[in-house]
């Protein structure tokens, strides 16, 4: 990049990315517009780029933990057990509904990045479907079916 338009003229410098770039672009000073039609790359740059001064705080991530006497959210209620573990869809309802609450459209964002990350976090290779939990939690994960078992 550096070849095209000096370093010393990067920062405030518009930049339009619709990928990973952008992140590395406005570390470097650019004034950054990212687009992208995938959900999570929206809520990165939601969350990451357009953000630069809101965190979740010890008392967000405290609430994030906390148990709550609501009905059952939409992730348990669909997604459970089939996709996520009882605990896992709890904290990915919890963190949407707080999402959905926030009056900071920033915050909101972290909360939905790190419900996305969980999710992704709780299957192998990030392969979020129906039977992945169970395959998780019994070890079939690390074996194709029929495979011989071998230790090392």
């Amino acid at each position: 990049m550096d070849r095209i338009l000096p370093r010393k003229l990067w920062p405030g410098c518009p930049l339009l990315d619709g990928g990973s770039v952008s992140l590395y672009a406005k570390a470097q000073g650019f004034s950054v517009t990212a687009t992208d039609i995938a959900t999570p790359a929206i809520v990165v740059g939601e969350a990451l780029i357009a953000n630069s001064r809101v965190r979740l705080t010890r008392e967000d991530v405290l609430r994030l933990a906390a148990t709550s006497g609501r009905d059952v959210g939409r992730v348990e209620r669909e997604y459970c057990p089939s996709v996520f573990t009882k605990e896992q869809a709890r904290f990915l309802d919890r963190a949407l509904l707080l999402a959905a609450q926030s009056g900071d459209r920033a915050k909101a964002a972290l909360y939905r990045l790190l419900a996305i990350r969980v999710a992704l976090l709780a299957h192998p290779m990030s392969q979020v479907r129906k039977g992945t939990i169970h395959r998780l939690e019994t070890g079939e994960s690390s074996r194709s079916p029929g495979a011989a078992s071998t230790t090392i």
